[in-house]
């Protein structure tokens, strides 16, 4: 016997297509202005507020204060660049300057931390709101 679809199977498998087909374009959208594509510096004034709002920025900028500060970084002879007095200089030497050059804060990991935390749990209090008031189809 072949399993029969519901009523609403149809309904259903088309909703789900339109969040496939829409879900990658805005991870994508969102991933652009997180500050990895395109540094705080390069983003154009009017889409700046995306950048603040963006969860995919808090979290990046986490993950990169966690991995670098503190860290001493040291050049290979290839990447070492002529000074103003004419003495080669490796051009980043700490974590902290990898960071900066991102035109992230080092010193906001626990803002950080904070704001994922929020968003967490507004996305949590959100979905919970919506599996208790929102129905589709039948039961």
């Amino acid at each position: 016997a072949v399993p029969q679809e519901g009523a609403h199977g149809h309904e259903e498998h088309e909703r789900e297509e339109v969040g496939n087909a829409i879900g990658p374009g805005i991870a994508s959208w969102m991933s652009s202005f997180a500050g990895f594509y395109l540094p705080l510096t390069s983003i154009p004034t009017a889409y700046l507020w995306i950048y603040w709002l963006n969860p995919f920025r808090w979290v990046y900028e986490s993950m990169m204060v966690n991995m670098f500060d503190g860290q001493t970084i040291q050049c290979t002879p290839s990447q070492y660049v002529k000074s103003s007095t004419g003495q080669m200089v490796c051009p980043i030497t700490s974590g902290t300057d990898v960071i900066l050059n991102m035109g992230l804060q080092p010193g906001w990991y626990w803002l950080d931390q904070l704001v994922i935390a929020l968003y967490m749990g507004g996305f949590s209090l959100a979905t919970l709101l919506c599996l208790h008031f929102l129905r589709f189809g039948t039961r």
